[in-house]
C-alpha cells in the first residue's frame, strides 16, 4: 500500500535552535502520535544527525560573549512526515494547524504552490494602496518587464510559448498590495507595501523566481510619492516564520480566541474536542 508524506513546520523558533532541534522532533512525533494513533509512521529533521551534533559541539564550545553567525541562529525548521496510511494524512490535512502545550505547527502537502508574498516597497511617502499598485502595474507593463520575460522565462517553443505568456500575464494581473503600518524612530509614520500576486498561475518554480527577482529589481518611483527601496525577505516572525511581517503584526494574533503557541491546548482528538484553524486562521472549528 502506498505510504503518504506531509511537511511540518513548528511555531516560533525552537526549532531553528540547534540544541532544541531533536527535541522539537521528539515534540511533533508524540503529538502526531496522539493524532492519529499509528504505529507506521516517522518524523525526519532536515537536518542529518552528524551534522547536528557537530554544530552543537561547535557551539558549546564558543565563548559566552561571541556573537553566533545569522546561519546557526536560524536552521531550518520544516520536518518531514513519512510512511503516513491515506486515513491518517486526510486527518492531519484537515486541519491547517495543530495546537498542543508542547508544540503548535502548521501541515502541508509537499507539492507546495508557488508562495504569493513577492517583495516589500519601502520609503514611500504615501499611504495610498491604490496609487502604490497603479505604479507596480505601470512598471510590470512597460517594456523592460516585457521583454525579459519574452526572452528569459518564456520557452523557445512556440506551442508553449503562447500559454507560458497567458499565464505570466495572469499572474501579472492579480497582483495586489498589502499596507503594514510600520513606524520609523519616534513612532513616525513609515508604512510599508507588501507586494503579491497569484503564485498559483505559474506552475514552474525556477521561472517564479527569475520574474520575482526581475521585478524585485525594477525601482518603483513616482512624483506623488518619491523612490521606494525593495526587499525581498524584510522581516522574520518569530511566531509562524513568515517573512512578511514582524511578530506583532502576525495574522494569528488577531485571530479571535488565538492564545498562542504556548497558551493554546491540544485536547486529545478521540474526545472530539481537538480545535483547529481553517486556512483563513479561524480558530474553534471542532474535527
Amino acid at each position: 500500500m502506498d505510504s503518504e508524506t506531509l511537511l511540518i513546520i513548528p511555531f516560533e523558533s525552537n526549532a531553528e535552535t540547534a540544541e532544541l532541534h531533536n527535541d522539537t522532533c521528539n515534540r511533533i512525533f508524540n503529538a502526531v502520535d496522539e493524532i492519529t494513533q499509528s504505529m507506521t509512521f516517522g518524523v525526519a529533521s532536515p537536518m542529518k544527525k552528524e551534522d547536528l551534533q557537530a554544530l552543537i559541539a561547535k557551539l558549546q564550545h564558543q565563548s559566552v560573549g561571541q556573537k553566533r553567525k545569522r546561519t546557526e541562529e536560524h536552521l531550518p525548521a520544516t520536518f518531514l512526515i513519512h510512511s503516513l496510511s491515506q486515513v491518517h494524512y486526510q486527518i492531519l490535512m484537515q486541519q491547517t494547524v495543530w495546537a498542543s502545550p508542547n508544540i503548535t505547527f502548521r501541515v502541508t502537502p509537499p507539492e507546495m504552490s508557488c508562495p504569493s508574498f513577492l517583495f516589500t516597497i519601502k520609503g514611500l511617502h504615501t499611504s495610498n494602496e491604490k496609487q502604490v499598485e497603479t505604479c507596480i502595474q505601470d512598471m510590470w507593463n512597460d517594456e523592460t518587464t516585457t521583454q525579459f520575460i519574452q526572452n528569459r522565462v518564456a520557452p523557445v517553443e512556440e506551442n508553449e510559448r503562447a500559454n507560458i505568456l497567458h499565464s505570466i500575464q495572469m499572474f501579472k494581473e492579480s497582483m495586489w498590495v498589502e499596507t503594514l503600518e510600520t513606524k520609523g524612530q519616534g513612532g513616525i509614520q513609515k508604512p510599508t507595501f507588501n507586494v503579491h500576486a497569484n503564485g498559483n498561475l505559474i506552475n514552474n518554480s525556477n521561472a517564479w523566481s527569475n520574474i520575482r527577482m526581475h521585478l524585485a529589481g525594477r525601482s518603483y518611483h513616482s512624483s506623488k510619492f518619491g523612490h521606494g527601496q525593495n526587499v525581498i525577505a524584510p522581516n522574520h516572525c518569530g511566531l509562524c516564520h513568515g517573512v512578511d511581517h514582524l511578530r506583532g503584526m502576525c495574522p494569528f494574533l488577531d485571530i479571535d480566541g488565538w492564545k498562542g503557541p504556548i497558551e493554546t491546548s491540544m485536547i486529545q482528538l478521540r474526545t472530539g474536542r481537538y480545535f483547529r484553524n481553517s486556512g483563513h486562521f479561524s480558530p474553534g472549528a471542532r474535527y
